[in-house]
């Protein structure tokens, strides 16, 4: 069934990344050696020399068994070569700029409904003192979520490791998300020498011309929030780890704080609108005759993001929101 060819070296296209090898042979037929991979890949059998005049035969130098082992096989290359080419590719980038715009738009939804826990008030925890007597303590409810969140994942993940595991997820989404966008921004100029002329510039949405600008300052905000509220390494007020309600309030009691923190979220929302908004266009969702709602539902979604934000600190500022009181913080894990 099987005739020897008389070649001792097999070459491919370069493109496939194959180099010119001597090494032990076996014989195969052209169709069947190359037929998987056509199937799954959708690609046309690899250009090949011949010596001989049988077209149907063709010498195949393969790796033995052990000398592949630990190595990346002709598919992971493929793969490899698949996945570059897309993040390569605008839309690549494109999808991975909105892939994890969705999930900071996810955190950042999860977060807002946890701040907004400074208005639905106390749990009562009844304590018995030293001398007997049973004592009432209140703890707010945003420190409970605060707790919650350390508390992620127990008891099948150590202390703290599901949040931990939370922050890295996040940490890189953002990471991803800052360098896609820089970096979609930079092909752009490249794509364009020449300036855009005034009346496309005055068509463009301001949230858009200054995405760039906004994105900045996010990021730069998220590292100050964290070094405020998380780290403690910036103190505007008394800081207490574990006291989330007793930290805001007295971080948005002075008013420069508080009005900082709200023009930032203003700089948020303009950026979310227009994340949504790139969102449906990657997705191929935007069309003239739906654009006008779905312009309208990422405005919406950003603006009640940006309230749901600014009402804490613009709370604590007007003194809407009663005084942080004290109580044993050790409560909060055996509550």
């Amino acid at each position: 069934m099987w005739d020897a060819v008389s070649t001792d070296k097999l070459e491919t296209s370069n493109r496939f990344g194959w180099q010119d090898n001597t090494k032990s042979t076996v014989i195969f037929r052209l169709e069947d050696l190359f037929k998987p991979y056509q199937l799954f890949f959708g690609i046309q059998s690899p250009t090949v020399n011949f010596e001989q005049k049988q077209p149907q035969l063709v010498e195949a130098v393969i790796e033995s068994r052990s000398q592949t082992r630990g190595k990346l096989t002709f598919r992971d290359h493929r793969r490899m070569n698949r996945i570059l080419s897309l993040y390569s590719s605008s839309i690549g980038k494109k999808f991975l700029a909105a892939l994890t715009g969705l999930i900071l738009f996810g955190f950042l939804v999860g977060h807002m409904a946890g701040s907004l826990k400074v208005f639905t008030g106390t749990s009562a925890v009844t304590t018995t003192s030293d001398s007997g007597e049973e004592v009432v303590q209140n703890i707010p409810h945003v420190d409970e979520y605060g707790q919650f969140l350390k508390e992620a994942g127990a008891p099948v993940l150590p202390g703290m490791m599901g949040l931990w595991i939370a922050r890295i997820v996040l940490l890189t989404a953002l990471v991803v998300h800052v360098t896609v966008v820089i970096q979609l921004s930079a092909q752009s100029k490249a794509a364009r020498p020449i300036g855009y002329v005034k009346s496309k510039k005055a068509a463009a949405s301001a949230s858009a011309q200054y995405m760039m600008f906004s994105g900045f300052a996010i990021l730069g905000f998220v590292i100050f929030h964290i070094l405020h509220f998380t780290t403690g390494h910036i103190q505007l007020g008394e800081f207490e780890h574990g006291a989330v309600y007793g930290n805001l309030s007295y971080a948005f009691a002075k008013w420069w704080v508080a009005l900082g923190y709200t023009l930032m979220m203003v700089v948020v929302g303009f950026h979310l609108y227009h994340g949504i908004w790139s969102l449906f266009q990657t997705l191929g969702l935007d069309n003239p005759d739906r654009n006008k709602m779905l312009r309208g539902f990422a405005a919406a979604v950003a603006v009640l993001l940006a309230i749901g934000f600014a009402v804490v600190p613009l709370a604590f500022m007007f003194g809407a929101l009663p005084e942080p009181v004290e109580y044993p913080h050790e409560l909060l894990s055996n509550h």
